[in-house]
């Protein structure tokens, strides 16, 4: 999740400062974390398996972002809301 200076990073991948949130849900196959990550490009929703280490709460540092699902985004642009769909829960 947080970048590391001995892993080399794939060339699509950015490197941002941001404060990861994470919280628990309860579903109905079991608890799971999700994360909702706030940098100065943007706020992401976070889905990782890695994200079940740790527990609930706000972590500082800088982040790896690999991959951003512009579909997702799309989708929720286009509905015409002033916001991303999940903003401002």
């Amino acid at each position: 999740m947080a970048a590391s200076a001995a892993q080399p990073l794939p060339a699509s991948s950015i490197v941002v400062p941001g404060q990861l949130t994470l919280r628990t849900i309860h579903g109905r196959n079991g608890p799971f974390n999700v994360g909702r990550l706030v940098t100065p490009i943007g706020k992401f929703a976070v889905k990782d398996a890695e994200l079940e280490q740790y527990p609930e709460g706000k972590y500082d540092g800088e982040f790896v972002i690999r991959y951003i699902d512009a579909k997702a985004a799309r989708r929720s642009w286009r509905i015409g809301q002033k916001q991303p769909l999940g903003e401002g829960s």
